[in-house]
C-alpha cells in the first residue's frame, strides 16, 4: 500500500522498468506507509536521474521476489524519517555500485536461484539422492562448506558422519535459521522448534529428536495436508524439473518424502534407517533415536519452518495447491 508522490512516480516511470505480477505482489505486501521525510528522501533520489541499463531491467523482471518476514522486520526497524538526513551523493554512488552488481548477474545462469548455502553449479542428481532418498535437508542450514561435504559424500552413511563432525556448528547454524521466522502462523511451534535445538546443543539428542518430530509433522499438517500420501505427492522433489523460482522452498519440504515413511512390526522388514516420524512415534526404538537422526531432525524442523514461511509469503502455497 505504497502512495508515492507524483515526482517519485515519475522518476520510477523513468527506468521502464516492468516488474512480474509476483515482485508486484511482494511490494504490495510490505504495506509500507512511508513518513514525509522519506518521501522528500524518494524525491531526491529520483531527482538523481539514475538510468538502469537494460540488462538490470531485465534482471528485475525475471527475478520473482519473495518478501521475507525478515525483510518486513527489518524495514520496520529502520528509521525512515532520518532518510531526509541522507548524504545523497554517497547514496547514489552506493546505488550506482549496486546497479553494476545486477550488470554482472546473468538471469538465465541457474544458481542466480539457488539457496544461499549451495555451492555453485552443484550436482543436481547428487542433490536429489540427499534430499529425496536420504531425507537430510540442504537448504538454510547446514552451512555452504558442509553442504559441499556431503555432496561429495558417497552414501548416506557417509553423509551422516560429515554432519556429525560438525554438529556443534550446525547447531549454531539451526539457531540462526530460526531467528529468520516471523510468520505468525508459525508462533505456536517456532518456541518448541528452538527447545529442540537447545536440548540437541545441550546432549540431549533422544529428546530433541522427539520434539522436533513432532513439531514439523505439526507445521506440514498445518500448511499442507493432514494427509501422508497427499503430502509426500506435494512434496515429491526433483532439482532438475522443479521450476527455478520454487526450488528453494521445494528442496526444503522434499526430506518430508522420505520423513513419511511408514513402517510396522507386522511387515517382518527392518525399521528405516533414515529419520521416520512414523517409527520415532509409534515404535520408538533406540536403534531409531541415533545421533545421526537426532541431528537430522533439528536440520528439518529449521529447513521446513523457514521453508514453510517462504511459502507463505511468496504465494507458493496456492500454486501447490
Amino acid at each position: 500500500q505504497i502512495q508515492p508522490s507524483e515526482a517519485t512516480l515519475a522518476a520510477i516511470g523513468a527506468l521502464q522498468i516492468q516488474p512480474s505480477e509476483a515482485t508486484l505482489a511482494a511490494i504490495g505486501a510490505l504495506q509500507i506507509q512511508p513518513s514525509e521525510a522519506t518521501l522528500a528522501a524518494l524525491n531526491a533520489i529520483g531527482a538523481m536521474q539514475i538510468d538502469a541499463t537494460a540488462a538490470t531491467r531485465n534482471i528485475l523482471d525475471a527475478v520473482s521476489l519473495n518478501v521475507s518476514a525478515v525483510t518486513r522486520a527489518a524495514l520496520g526497524a529502520v528509521n525512515l524519517d532520518a532518510l531526509g538526513n541522507v548524504d545523497l551523493n554517497n547514496l547514489r554512488a552506493g546505488l550506482l555500485d549496486f546497479a553494476e552488481v545486477f550488470r554482472r548477474v546473468d538471469p538465465n545462469d541457474p544458481n542466480f536461484f539457488y539457496p544461499p548455502n549451495w555451492p555453485r553449479d552443484p550436482d543436481l542428481a547428487r542433490v536429489n539422492d540427499v534430499i529425496s532418498d536420504d531425507g537430510i535437508p540442504l537448504v538454510w542450514v547446514p552451512r555452504q562448506a558442509v553442504v559441499e561435504q556431503v555432496l561429495q559424500a558417497p552414501d548416506r552413511s557417509a553423509r551422516i558422519a560429515v554432519l556429525l563432525e560438525h554438529a556443534d556448528e550446525l547447531a549454531e547454524d539451526c539457531r540462526l535459521v530460526l531467528t529468520d521466522i516471523f510468520d505468525p502462523s508459525l508462533a505456536g511451534q517456532l518456541p518448541l522448534a528452538r527447545r529442540a535445538v537447545e536440548a540437541f546443543a545441550d546432549g540431549h539428542r533422544e529428546t530433541a529428536m522427539a520434539l522436533a518430530t513432532v513439531v514439523t509433522e505439526t507445521v506440514i499438517a498445518d500448511a499442507l495436508s493432514r494427509k501422508y500420501d497427499d503430502v509426500k505427492k506435494e512434496v515429491a522433489f526433483d532439482a532438475e524439473t522443479v521450476p527455478l523460482h520454487r526450488l528453494s522452498v521445494a528442496a526444503a519440504l522434499g526430506p518430508i518424502h522420505r520423513f513419511y515413511t511408514a513402517w510396522f512390526k507386522s511387515w517382518g522388514t527392518p525399521p528405516p534407517e533414515a529419520l521416520s516420524r512414523h517409527v520415532s512415534v509409534h515404535n520408538a526404538d533406540v536403534g531409531h533415536y541415533t545421533d545421526g537422526n537426532a541431528l537430522v531432525a533439528i536440520l528439518l524442523v529449521s529447513s521446513v519452518l523457514r521453508g514453510i514461511q517462504e511459502m507463505q509469503e511468496g504465494g507458493l502455497a496456492d500454486e501447490a495447491a
